[in-house]
């Protein structure tokens, strides 16, 4: 996960590992990295799909493809085979068990949200919610942000108008401890620019 590697490994030493989406056990890790290898002619992209939720709301008019991908143990444990693969590479059973471990215990998420600027965390609400227990992240990253020209309504201009738009992407990670994996949950990502969106996670449906 690009530059937030270090930050989180050591973050995540003061952490005791509470709950995974499988166990973590060799048969486990040897899967992901079978699943990564197979999968090295992939883009990364293809890979993550049965990790990917969409926002249901769809209010946003500067969104185009806002998402939330669940990095669960197993999923960076397959990335990681994956990109050693198009390497040339093979991961060891050690190597996947180490990474594995560094995301046991969390909610990792990878969320992507479209605004009008290349907007800082703090200035980000962010919500997971799970019947009446709402969680909010220990941790919020902005990893990266790419500018693009978009065409949009304007009321104020009387027509369609050429705005800047960001696609920017943010880290977010949950104490799982705080959270039942066993149920459904709702994240919520709100700015003031493009209002609030909602990603459906289904944690006992993940690998």
């Amino acid at each position: 996960m690009k530059k937030t590697g270090l930050l989180l490994a050591a973050m995540l030493t003061l952490m005791q590992p509470a709950y995974a989406m499988l166990p973590l056990t060799e048969d486990t890790v040897r899967s992901a990295q079978v699943y990564g290898q197979q999968r090295q002619n992939t883009t990364n992209l293809e890979l993550i799909a049965p990790w990917t939720a969409y926002d249901r709301k769809r209010t946003n008019k500067y969104g185009v493809g806002e998402k939330a991908v669940v990095y669960t143990p197993y999923l960076v444990t397959a990335l990681d085979a994956q990109q050693k693969a198009k390497n040339g590479k093979t991961p060891t059973l050690a190597e996947g068990r180490k990474i594995a471990e560094s995301y046991n215990g969390i909610l990792a998420l990878g969320v992507t949200i479209s605004t009008t600027t290349k907007l800082e965390p703090k200035y980000l609400k962010t919500k997971m919610y799970q019947g009446t227990n709402v969680v909010e992240p220990y941790y919020t990253t902005l990893n990266g942000a790419t500018k693009r020209k978009m065409q949009v309504n304007s009321a104020a201009a009387g027509g369609v108008v050429t705005v800047n738009v960001w696609d920017d992407q943010y880290y977010l990670y949950f104490d799982l401890k705080k959270l039942d994996p066993k149920r459904t949950m709702v994240l919520s990502v709100t700015d003031q620019v493009g209002g609030t969106r909602e990603f459906v996670i289904y944690l006992n449906k993940l690998n």
